[in-house]
Parts: structure tokens; C-alpha cells; sequence
């Protein structure tokens, strides 16, 4: 049996990755609009695998009540040093990265951060620019769609919807696409034949992807080139990309956007200043087996840049842990190191 490097989702076509919004017409009136998001969120990429898994009968439902996250860990069974990282997207095996409606190319953003002065890194204001001229917009459709009656299928009268989907094989056009998501340590997935490919839904409205087993962890290689370079000249402190959400245990009375200009925070102890990016209110998605959505989280939103000081800490035993307080085995809390800070 083949190690399980990654997990790949090749799209039979648009697919839909719904934000935080609601997506009920009685909620806006007689016409919603969901807007997509560039890639799925983690617990949707671990939602999908659990429900392969207990498909195929190599996993069984969680055994007693418990939250959706540890439901997942159960199904998925992920050993203490087990855990997902991502989710990114794979193009003729280059990674790429979500930023805001966009994804930027790992390789184009690791040249532009060797190029660039730590203190503009740090201080400028040119930085989210320097991001954005690097983003690659993602092809978008639009569908219209009518609200049904879940027991009859009967068209509810005057709500209508618009859908609005993410088109990767328009985008890259002649190239070879997919979502991936790299697997570390033990996990049930080892029992799915490599050798198979499965069809299964992912995401809104019912679309599918084609799922594949692949021996190589892309995010994993490239992480550990950059570590490898950036390491011997760090204290401590680094600039890191944030690559999936990064939930927070908050009070629902505190969940409100930061307006403030570079907040500090400290999450899993380590000492963080929000240099590009924003923390807002993110839910985790939809709990198929509860039918119920799952909690809100105050949430570091991916594409985030952040300056962390590690205390020292491994920066890879970091990447394996994660960063977030909720959901970082599933792949919250997922990142990328770009810069090591000297002190001198």
C-alpha cells in the first residue's frame, strides 16, 4: 500500500465554495446571491473524505456525541501526530495560494520575498500591493436558480437565487487543475486503494470532483525548501503567509471585524502582528450529520500576512501543529514561511 502524500480533486467543472454569507432567500427577500469562495474551507475538503470514507465502509460514524471537529477526527482517524494541511491549488504540479477573490502562485511570491527589504516587508505600505499585482483572478459563472420545497420539490413562488461558481479549468486553460490537500501520519485514508479513483460531491449545489491518492505532499516540499534557507538567520521571528483560516475561540459578544491598523494577538502562544489581511466572522460550514451549520468563529482570514515570533519553537514542529484554536488537524491554521528576521 502507498503512503498518502496528498489528496487530489480534480473538478468535473465549476464549482461553488459558499463564504459566510447566508444562502436562504427568505433571509435577503425574493432574490439571495451566494459568492464563491477561491478555494474550499478546510472542514469542507474533510467533510468530503469522511463522507468517501464511510461510503467506501472503511470508517464508521463517531461513537458518541461530540463536536464537528473531533467527529471528523474520528471518521478520518487522526493519530496525535496525524493532520491535514491546505486546502491549495495544484497546476502542472505548481502550487498556488488563495488571495482575496484570486490565488498567487507559491514560486512568483517566494521570488518577490527574496527580492524584497525586511524593513519594507515590515513597515511599507506597498506590501499589499506587491500582493496583489501578483494574484491571478479566478474565472467566475453565475447561475440563477428558484428555491424548491425540500418535501415536494415544488418551486417556492418569487424566490429566486443566483449561484455564482469558480471556473479552474477556464482559468488555466490547457493545464492540468486541482484542489489538494496534503496528509501527514496515520490516517483511515490509507485504506482506500491508491490505485482507484473516486467521483463524489464537493462543495454547493451538488457539483462533483474526481478524487485521487498521490504519493507527494506539493505544499509540504515547497514549505520545506523555504524553511530550509530561512532558518540558519532567524531568531524567532518570521513573516508568515496565512494559506487557510485561522479560527479563534471568542465570545459571540466580541466577534466583530478589526478595523484597527495591525493588531497584535497571541494564538497556541505564539506572538503575531496582522501586517496584510483582516480577522472577521467565519463559520465553518454545514454539519451534514446534525443538519444543523456549525459554530462562527472570529477568524485570521487566509491570504493574511503576519509577523510571528516563535519563541524559538521549531518552525516546522509549528506548521505540523498549525495556528489555529479550533480545527488545525483538519488544515485551519495552515501556513507558509516567507521571511526569517534577524535580530541584529
Amino acid at each position: 500500500m502507498r503512503p498518502v502524500g496528498s489528496i487530489l480533486f480534480e473538478p468535473n467543472g465549476p464549482l461553488m465554495f459558499r463564504g459566510p454569507m447566508e444562502f436562504m432567500p427568505t433571509v435577503r427577500g425574493p432574490q439571495a446571491l451566494a459568492r464563491t469562495l477561491p478555494l474550499p474551507l478546510p472542514s469542507t475538503i474533510a467533510g468530503c473524505l469522511a463522507t468517501l470514507l464511510l461510503d467506501k465502509g472503511v470508517a464508521s460514524l463517531p461513537k458518541t456525541p461530540v463536536s464537528w471537529e473531533d467527529a471528523l477526527i474520528q471518521v478520518l482517524e487522526l493519530s496525535d501526530k496525524a493532520c491535514l494541511r491546505g486546502p491549495y491549488l495544484l497546476v502542472d504540479n505548481e502550487v498556488y495560494i488563495p488571495f482575496e477573490t484570486g490565488v498567487i502562485k507559491l514560486r512568483d511570491l517566494v521570488r518577490k520575498f527574496r527580492e524584497i527589504d525586511i524593513k519594507e516587508a515590515i513597515y511599507g505600505d506597498e506590501i499589499r500591493h506587491m500582493l496583489e499585482s501578483l494574484m491571478i483572478r479566478l474565472e467566475k459563472i453565475e447561475y440563477v436558480g428558484i428555491g424548491l420545497e425540500k418535501a415536494t420539490k415544488a418551486v417556492k413562488r418569487g424566490l429566486l437565487y443566483s449561484a455564482e461558481f469558480v471556473d479552474y479549468p477556464s482559468t488555466f486553460k490547457g493545464h492540468k487543475v486541482s484542489i489538494a490537500m496534503d496528509v501527514y501520519g496515520a490516517t483511515a485514508l490509507t485504506k482506500l486503494p491508491s490505485s482507484e479513483q473516486y467521483i463524489i460531491r464537493l462543495g454547493g449545489e451538488g457539483r462533483t470532483v474526481r478524487v485521487k491518492i498521490n504519493e507527494v505532499s506539493y505544499l509540504w516540499e515547497a514549505v520545506n525548501e523555504i524553511e530550509k534557507r530561512i532558518e540558519p538567520i532567524s531568531k524567532g521571528e518570521y513573516i508568515i503567509y496565512v494559506v487557510s483560516p485561522v479560527l479563534m475561540k471568542t465570545p459571540l459578544a466580541n466577534l466583530a471585524p478589526v478595523i484597527v491598523s495591525r493588531p497584535k494577538f497571541s494564538i497556541k502562544g505564539i506572538d503575531a502582528e496582522l501586517l496584510v489581511g483582516r480577522v472577521d466572522v467565519l463559520g465553518a460550514g454545514f454539519d451534514i450529520h446534525r443538519e444543523v451549520r456549525k459554530p462562527m468563529y472570529a477568524s485570521l482570514l487566509y491570504g493574511s500576512l503576519l509577523k510571528v515570533n516563535t519563541r524559538k519553537r521549531s518552525m516546522i514542529e509549528l506548521y505540523r501543529q498549525g495556528l489555529s484554536d479550533v480545527g488545525n488537524k483538519l488544515g485551519y491554521g495552515t501556513f507558509i514561511p516567507l521571511l526569517g528576521i534577524t535580530t541584529s
